[in-house]
């Protein structure tokens, strides 16, 4: 259940603004800064709730990767061209 909530609540954001209002791939700087405001809501939403226990950023992080996907589209270009390059 907690695992729906983190992922839901945190990937719900930037699926509304990339295919609802938007509906085309935003700039890497957009992106980025969508994704930076939305992982301080976040953290500051997890460090209430968990009462400062460190132990929740790491999907935080995940969720922030996931998101910057989402809105720049050529992030999975990117991760090919680097994935190609090293192995």
């Amino acid at each position: 259940m907690v695992f729906l909530l983190t992922y839901g609540i945190g990937l719900l954001p930037p699926i509304l603004i990339r295919y609802i209002f938007v509906r085309e791939t935003l700039k890497r700087s957009r992106a980025l800064i969508i994704v930076i405001v939305f992982y301080i809501i976040h953290l500051f939403i997890v460090i209430l709730l968990s009462e400062g226990r460190p132990s929740a950023h790491f999907p935080l992080i995940i969720i922030a990767t996931i998101s910057y996907g989402i809105l720049y589209d050529s992030f999975r270009y990117d991760i090919m061209r680097w994935f190609n390059k090293w192995f």
